[in-house]
């Protein structure tokens, strides 16, 4: 299956639980906050769905895969064709301002969902609504790939998601509402995105000549697995035209 098509797979599957949610809050709300927190034992297939699928997710993560972007690839050892020649004092530049993105993009985050909490507590907002905010972040996460990113434009200035420093980050930043929700289901959603996002931190600091164009050949524009794929590309072909 090319990446593309497991994109749009993807994309489809996440819109139609986004709607399938937004249906449940307006018409069933206070049945699906029951169950979230712990006060109802009913069974809802729509709570079901949406925790198997965003499992799925996570634990495919965790295993090299051909389907999915080089973006999240790349902290596997056998993704990384080292370049000739590096020059050390650029690539420690690279690090630093990697790094210096990624604290910045951080912040925006940790800033925008400690809003979500502050109306959580002030109970502004229901758990079924700390849902529907988690399944948005998740329809999102594919909008960033596909249209439009604003970590890309306005924070980071990466070329496309193959050089994005916060790639496998997208899972726990997903899952940061329910770190809110108080029911046993919630806790390997939100273990599980932190072990990506930890796994992806330690390869960084490990081994970060895998994460940068600069060392590793298979993240340059001419090594890309799945070409005119990404937002890079698409603008690319703008100009051209």
């Amino acid at each position: 299956m090319s990446f593309a098509i497991y994109t749009n797979m993807r994309f489809l599957f996440r819109s139609l639980l986004l709607l399938w949610g937004s249906v449940l809050c307006l018409t069933d709300g206070p049945r699906i906050s029951a169950i979230l927190t712990g006060q109802s034992q009913s069974f809802s297939l729509f709570l079901a769905v949406a925790w198997v699928s965003m499992m799925v997710s996570i634990l495919l993560r965790f295993f090299p895969s051909r389907t999915e972007s080089m973006g999240a690839q790349r902290e596997h050892g056998e993704n990384y064709r080292p370049r000739a020649s590096v020059d050390r004092e650029k690539l420690a530049a690279a690090i630093r301002r990697s790094n210096r993105d990624a604290l910045k993009a951080l912040a925006f985050w940790l800033a925008l969902n400690a809003l979500v909490g502050w109306l959580y507590v002030a109970r502004k907002i229901s758990a079924a609504i700390l849902l529907l905010i988690s399944l948005f972040y998740n329809l999102a996460d594919l909008i960033c790939i596909k249209f439009f990113c604003p970590f890309q434009r306005w924070i980071m200035s990466n070329r496309c998601c193959t050089t994005c420093r916060i790639y496998n980050w997208d899972h726990m930043m997903i899952h940061t509402p329910a770190l809110l929700i108080p029911h046993p289901a919630a806790i390997p959603l939100w273990l599980g995105s932190a072990l990506l996002a930890l796994r992806w931190e330690w390869r960084w600091y490990r081994y970060p000549e895998r994460f940068l164009e600069l060392t590793n050949e298979s993240l340059a524009c001419a090594a890309c697995r799945h070409p005119g794929s990404c937002q890079s590309c698409v603008r690319k072909k703008k100009k051209a035209t």
